[in-house]
């Protein structure tokens, strides 16, 4: 009789054991793992061996990859690294938190980062930059125990501020000092390398390697940096109780579309970006992950492995556990802004949707006549472009006509060329402003659409 009602308690607490350790918070899971985000600047997904790159060596991403799950259609919300980290750690798009650019605006303290939300939950938290566009009075810096953004100013002797930074092995060599002090603690460190950031100047061995083309050198210098921070973990026995996150904050563009560097356009080259999860626990499986994943869903994703879940309520971003664990589907279509153009030189921002399909989620053009079809009527046109466009082409004002402007005297005609360009085209010419400055003042919330 004994025998018979220890044997199902005995089952019953196996039974509860395996549960634990697949969910992540048994010995060793969700209640002691602690966090390593790594943001890689200006990095492409492309030029990262996982991803598909034949003549760029990344073997330390590459083996991540492999240990843990690879996003293959993750999207950046901002080509920009200030808007893009501020979405990183809020779980909030630029719309939400209003850091639409690189300085001049800055986190509103109002906005709860994944850092303070870790530090309530008593994890020490470490922040280490490599630029000073994440300076700490930019509003980055909220929930960081500790931030090393020391850049020494007065001898940098750069006149824009997208120009200061330090080397990602310097940043590194700080962080893993940090780390080995609070080992024994559960801790977040968020590590940022600026290296692959124009200009492009790699160091040796990889300068050589790579001749003729500096920014693969840059990626593969950024690589063993990551390499380094995997190896320190493995030495101080804390790889099997840390989540590690490598994401880019955007991509970089090589020349297409017309673009050499970030910020302007929203094409692939800047908005897709590598994101690689390497966790602890039996539901983030190795492997491939292909519905389209944003920035924003990376905090309530290592929240929900973390064991805190809800953490950030605010925030917009969906987590990916379920996708992981092979029960859900992705958090939706992956949305890129760029404000640059306006802000800079008063020309439209722009705007773009990525989806699964890589199709327009809604299309509100008509395509090609082909054999069999019938001919949209105007009527039909507008009706349609009424579903999509917010102010259809229908129900706008008419516009008001123009009274016909006098002609000329021949007195005016007649200025010279010098006084024509000194008139208003110089006038608006000189008011378009030069893009960049150095040093602006931070402010949150909207801004105005002139520098």
């Amino acid at each position: 009789m004994r025998r018979t009602r220890v044997l199902p308690v005995l089952l019953v607490l196996l039974a509860s054991a395996l549960a634990a350790c697949s969910h992540g918070t048994g010995p060793g899971g969700a209640g002691s793992t602690n966090l390593v985000i790594v943001t890689l600047d200006t990095t492409r997904a492309d030029r990262i061996g996982c991803y598909g790159a034949k003549d760029v060596a990344t073997p330390r991403l590459d083996a991540l990859a492999a240990r843990g799950a690879r996003f293959d259609n993750a999207v950046t919300v901002a080509p920009l690294t200030l808007p893009a980290h501020c979405s990183l750690f809020t779980g909030l798009l630029p719309g939400a938190h209003g850091v639409r650019d690189n300085g001049g605006f800055k986190l509103a303290p109002e906005h709860e980062t994944l850092a303070e939300a870790l530090k309530a939950k008593g994890f020490a938290t470490g922040g280490f930059v490599s630029a000073f566009v994440l300076d700490h009075r930019w509003g980055i810096a909220q929930g960081f125990d500790t931030f090393f953004d020391d850049f020494g100013l007065a001898q940098q002797g750069k006149t824009q501020f997208e120009e200061i930074q330090r080397p990602g092995n310097e940043t590194v060599d700080r962080a893993l000092a940090w780390i080995r002090q609070v080992k024994d603690k559960r801790f977040f460190a968020w590590v940022h390398l600026y290296d692959p950031h124009a200009p492009y100047d790699p160091p040796e061995p990889f300068r050589s390697r790579y001749p003729g083309r500096p920014y693969d050198g840059e990626i593969a210098w950024t690589d063993s940096l990551v390499g380094r921070l995997v190896d320190a973990l493995d030495q101080e026995k804390l790889s099997g109780r840390t989540a590690i996150v490598v994401i880019a904050d955007h991509g970089e563009s090589l020349g297409e579309h017309g673009e050499s560097g970030h910020g302007y356009f929203v094409y692939e080259p800047v908005a897709r970006i590598p994101l690689i999860l390497v966790a602890p626990f039996a539901k983030v499986g190795a492997g491939a992950v292909t519905p389209v994943v944003r920035t924003i869903d990376v905090a309530p994703t290592v929240l929900d492995l973390l064991g805190v879940p809800g953490a950030l309520p605010k925030a917009q971003g969906r987590s990916l556990v379920p996708l992981l664990a092979g029960g859900g589907t992705g958090p939706g279509d992956g949305y890129t802004e760029s404000f640059t153009a306006r802000f800079h030189y008063g020309w439209s921002e722009l705007r773009s949707v990525r989806t699964s399909s890589r199709r327009p989620a809604k299309s509100c053009t008509t395509s090609r006549r082909t054999p069999g079809r019938r001919r949209t009527s105007p009527r039909e046109s507008r009706k349609r472009w009424s579903r999509c466009a917010p102010r259809s082409r229908s129900s706008r004002r008419p516009r008001r006509r123009r009274e016909p402007r006098p002609r000329p005297s021949k007195r005016t005609r007649r200025r010279s060329p010098s006084s024509r360009a000194s008139g208003t085209s110089a006038a608006r010419r000189s008011s378009r402003g030069t893009p960049g400055r150095a040093f602006p003042t931070p402010r949150t919330g909207s801004r105005s659409t002139t520098r």
